[in-house]
């Protein structure tokens, strides 16, 4: 008996916790609203200070490579364009124009 009385003050502790912190969340929803514009509303994602870049893939780095060495030269040429247009960093121009030279 004691143990369902105690199941069910937990439970009902548990629904109000929860209703206390979305009041909580939304008043500082509304508060941040009301004083502050939505930040991802306006987040300019093309400034200058904005730039987020993805770091070198080295899996990417050496398929291409093995690609070169098996003398698939147009396959490396592909994933180094898909690697850049992924935005993963690296020297994929340089790399595209060796290749391109070799065809």
């Amino acid at each position: 008996m004691a143990k369902i009385a105690f199941k069910q003050d937990y439970e009902k502790r548990q629904k109000e916790n929860r209703k206390c912190s979305e009041d909580l969340m939304m008043r500082d929803l509304e508060v941040w609203n009301g004083t502050k514009y939505v930040a991802w509303k306006d987040y300019d994602f093309d400034s200058e200070f904005n730039k987020f870049s993805l770091p070198s893939n080295k899996g990417y780095e050496q398929l291409v490579i093995i690609l070169n060495k098996q003398g698939k030269n147009d396959e490396a040429i592909k994933l180094c364009r898909e690697a850049k247009e992924h935005g993963w960093a690296g020297d994929w121009d340089k790399r595209i124009a060796r290749y391109s030279k070799n065809n």
